[in-house]
């Protein structure tokens, strides 16, 4: 077979490292004549580090590269490395290694390769449908998400008296495997402080969004408006982990307080209640015990394998069947252990709805099963609480029930973000718009560099009617993270402000179809019927995950309520896109949310669309009982 080689002057098509080569002409990986599937932008960071091999090269760069002018979060950077890593059988970071707050480094010899034509590769087994792909993400909005958001400066926040921000741990050994130890670490001392103090602790999604960052500590008070600041390390030796924290005051800088823990690495946890503690003592003097089930009275090996998987889940790591083998590994010592059992059913509910892990089969009643474990361990957990009441919509149609654990949750969890962000979308889906709005806004206040928090609270103003406050909302999520202009361009269609929302939808990054269809219905609503059609047109020949809610809410927005009713009749009565049995599954929530976009306004007291809420369980009628009384969560 003919060699593929570069032209004389030309830079090289492909090159060698490491046993594998990268053939950038085609963008793949190949190990021997296997090639490894690797998603376009994970592909693309790593020609980036094989072009710069042995040159660090920062997270601020590697946005330059690979994404350009788009935005995205600094977890779609970690995934790509986590991808990476995979791809390479880098498990022990030896290849790609990550230098804490700096960046990353490939360290290995490339060379230029002669390539042979590659063979055309099968598809990736592994990969979820769109369909559900599509069910996960309407969890987290009334429309599509789009994957962006690259953190931009925010505007200051003046520092409120006793507000804390804690940081992820640094990983400090040698090997750079202990990334999971210092975030769970982090997590359980947030954790804690809310649950023992009066004062205001920043939710852990804004807190770790200065993860490996150059930010200082008047940058970090000036974007959360904390008034101390929680940093520490993590470093392993052998069976021994040191834990060094420190706190200090965010407007002078001064270290008020600082200690070190040595452990052995099965007992290292002991550390985090003795910190928080320490901390909680210097912050309020409203202290509250410790919870009854901290991690001091759980075997420390159980609690290491539990953090890990936990670890592993939260940054989208693939690999099911090693977070399955740590979270049996932890209940198989400690039975009783409430969060090993809640990330159980999560990464349970990952499974059904990706199929990502074919080496185990998920049932929906082993998701219900572990929720009832874990509740049964601990039924004062608000995360626990706030996905049994999302099952309880879900599986039983019982919005009244939902209802109260969700009230439950939040008085336990009023400021864990998980619990808000699942309690709004369920306001939302009962057509509770300003409990939405209420949640909303507490959920920006403690999270003021979350995403979703923003994004969030906009589509909650939109579900309230308050369209102003919602396109103020979107505006601001687009100024800190980009995106949401898609959204942004559906609420000032709402608002009547068609010219407006034709260029929020021209900066969309959402796919091609999403942006046509808004096009279309802002030329509607000028009356530009030749260029509606035009727009319509394009919009139903090219394909798009959203295309059938989209093509209703055209029919709707035209005037034609029975096309427009027959798509949302077919969607409803459609299959989630799995084949595992369930009673009656529909994704009610969801699909709840869908059918409250105002676009689908002109429905409203239409017969069908009556049944059509009735059929789903979410009338007027059914839920009646069901809103959220949030009058008495502090503030």
């Amino acid at each position: 077979m003919p060699t593929v080689s570069p032209e004389r002057g030309q830079p090289p098509t492909a090159y060698a490292f490491a046993g594998h080569v990268i053939d950038l002409a085609r963008e793949s990986l190949w190990r021997n004549d296997e090639e490894i599937r690797l998603r376009p932008k994970s592909f693309l960071v790593l020609k980036v580090l094989v072009e710069n091999s042995g040159r660090l090269i920062s997270k601020a760069e590697l946005h330059d590269q690979v994404w350009g002018d788009a935005v995205v979060t600094d977890d779609a950077i970690t995934q790509c490395i986590i991808d990476v890593r995979r791809a390479l059988d880098d498990d022990d970071h030896s290849l790609l290694k990550t230098v804490p707050r700096r960046g990353y480094l490939l360290d290995t010899a490339v060379t230029p390769h002669d390539l042979k034509p590659p063979t055309a590769a099968a598809p990736n087994a592994g990969q979820a449908s769109s369909s559900k792909v599509m069910l996960f993400v309407l969890l987290f909005g009334l429309l599509a998400i789009p994957v962006v958001t690259k953190l931009r400066s925010p505007p200051a926040t003046a520092p409120q008296t006793n507000a804390i921000a804690v940081l992820p741990f640094v990983d400090m050994s040698a090997e750079g495997d202990m990334a999971y130890f210092g975030d769970g670490l982090a997590e359980e001392i947030i954790h804690l402080l809310a649950q023992t103090t009066d004062a205001k602790v920043i939710a852990r999604t804004s807190s770790f969004s200065f993860r490996e960052s150059d930010a200082d500590i008047a940058r970090i008070r000036d974007q959360l408006g904390v008034s101390h600041v929680l940093e520490g390390s993590v470093r392993k030796a052998g069976s021994s982990i040191r834990v060094t924290a420190q706190l200090i005051d965010a407007q002078s800088g001064a270290h008020l307080w600082s200690d070190t823990y040595d452990n052995e690495l099965t007992d290292a946890f002991a550390a985090q209640n003795e910190i928080s503690r320490q901390v909680a003592s210097r912050l309020s003097s409203n202290l509250q015990p410790i919870a009854q089930q901290s991690p001091a009275n759980i075997n420390g090996e159980a609690y290491r394998m539990f953090l890990e998987a936990k670890h592993l889940l939260n940054n989208g790591s693939h690999d099911g069947p090693k977070m399955l083998e740590l979270l049996q590994g932890s209940l198989a010592i400690e039975a009783h252990y409430a969060p090993a059992w809640r990330e159980l059913s999560r990464l349970q509910w990952r499974d059904v709805m990706f199929d990502f892990y074919p080496e185990f089969d998920t049932q929906f009643s082993d998701i219900v099963y572990s929720l009832d474990r874990a509740f049964a361990a601990n039924p004062d957990d608000p995360g626990t609480l706030s996905y049994r009441a999302w099952h309880q919509m879900e599986f039983h149609h019982d919005p009244i029930g939902a209802a109260r654990l969700f009230e439950r949750a939040l008085q336990l969890g009023p400021y864990d973000e998980d619990v808000i962000r699942t309690a709004i979308q369920f306001s939302i889906a009962i057509d509770d718009g300003e409990a939405a709005v209420s949640l909303g806004q507490r959920g920006e206040r403690h999270n003021p560099l979350c995403m979703l928090c923003s994004y969030n609270l906009g589509m909650a103003y939109l579900a309230s009617g308050r369209t102003d406050e919602a396109v103020a909302a979107y505006q601001r999520h687009a100024d800190l993270f980009g995106g949401a202009h898609g959204h942004r361009g559906i609420t000032l269609l709402v608002a009547e402000r068609p010219l407006e929302a034709i260029e929020a939808f021209k900066h969309s990054q959402l796919e091609k179809s999403w942006q046509l269809f808004g096009q279309a219905l802002a030329q509607y609503a000028l009356g530009n019927r030749q260029a509606f059609d035009q727009l319509r047109e394009e919009f139903l020949g090219t394909p798009g995950e959203r295309h059938e809610w989209n093509q209703a809410a055209i029919y709707a927005w035209t005037g034609q309520p029975d096309a427009a009713l027959s798509i949302l009749e077919r969607l409803i009565d459609q299959p989630t896109g799995t084949d595992k049995p369930a009673p009656d599954y529909r994704a009610v929530i969801s699909t709840a949310m869908q059918l409250r976009n105002p676009l689908y306004h002109s429905l409203h007291g239409h017969p069908r669309w009556d049944a059509l809420l009735t059929d789903l369980g979410v009338s007027e009628a059914q839920l009646a009982g069901a809103q959220l009384k949030l009058s008495s969560l502090p503030e």
